[in-house]
């Protein structure tokens, strides 16, 4: 028996993040298009995973990390380079740091690693 979240749950929060995307980036009707159903596969593996490994949070975690690097590098072949790169700033400013693996090129200077004792 495979638990799976409802499609309701998935496609709302896919909806959600891809109208986002479009308000803020100003996505045409093709990248919108396809921009949800990048989204709707990452929110999906996500939402599996978090019902499957629920007892495993080090499994969890590595399922949120390769559902969120499949998903980058499936929207950076979406977006323009400009688009992207605003996408990439908003990003770095939710996380509060910026998240460059899984991104080729180098990081942009001046936003190296945090020191742990802060």
């Amino acid at each position: 028996f495979v638990v799976s979240p409802p499609d309701a749950v998935i496609d709302a929060k896919a909806n959600a993040l891809t109208t986002n995307m479009q308000q803020n980036l100003g996505l045409n009707p093709q990248q919108t298009e396809k921009v949800r159903v990048i989204n709707r596969r990452a929110v999906e593996q996500v939402e599996i995973g978090r019902l499957r490994y629920k007892a495993d949070p080090r499994k969890l975690a590595g399922i949120v990390e390769t559902a969120g690097s499949s998903r980058l590098s499936a929207i950076k072949d979406v977006l323009t380079p400009t688009q992207f790169a605003k996408y990439q700033r908003k990003r770095e400013e939710k996380m509060g740091v910026p998240n460059v693996q899984g991104v080729q090129g180098n990081a942009a200077p001046g936003l190296g690693g945090v020191p742990s004792d802060q």
